[in-house]
């Protein structure tokens, strides 16, 4: 029985931090979260302005939409939304659509489309270390 205890106990403390749903994201519990698209304080209209606000460090939480921009990451921070199927990223197919030249950036949770329709240009192009899509 008390081995049964146990285990219950165990399961109920893992489960806060476990994803049941795969587009379930978890958000680092620091004070450096920018929002785009959604309201209230710390939110922008666009992933650019939240981009130029950031710091190294810092959260950027996109919530669904279609955005219509170039990303240009020169800064170590997470990028992420809740759900890559209704959050895009669309680059109007003009150039890269995200260009990360920051080491210790994460990127997740996105669909990317309509990049430049030259050899070279992609959807996301890193030039840079200990990058994470």
């Amino acid at each position: 029985m008390k081995k049964i205890a146990v285990m219950a106990i165990s399961f109920l403390l893992f489960i806060p931090f476990a994803s049941i749903n795969g587009n379930n994201v978890s958000l680092p519990n620091d004070n450096g979260i920018l929002y785009v698209g959604g309201s209230g304080p710390n939110n922008y209209t666009s992933i650019t302005e939240a981009l130029g606000d950031a710091s190294n460090g810092d959260t950027i939480f996109v919530y669904p939409g279609t955005y219509h921009e170039r990303l240009s990451i020169h800064k170590s921070i997470n990028l992420i939304s809740k759900n890559r199927n209704t959050t895009i990223i669309d680059g109007g197919g003009i150039d890269n659509v995200i260009s990360i030249s920051a080491g210790g950036v994460t990127v997740k949770g996105f669909t990317i489309q309509n990049s430049g329709a030259d050899w070279d240009l992609s959807g996301i192009y890193v030039r840079s270390s200990h990058t994470t899509i």
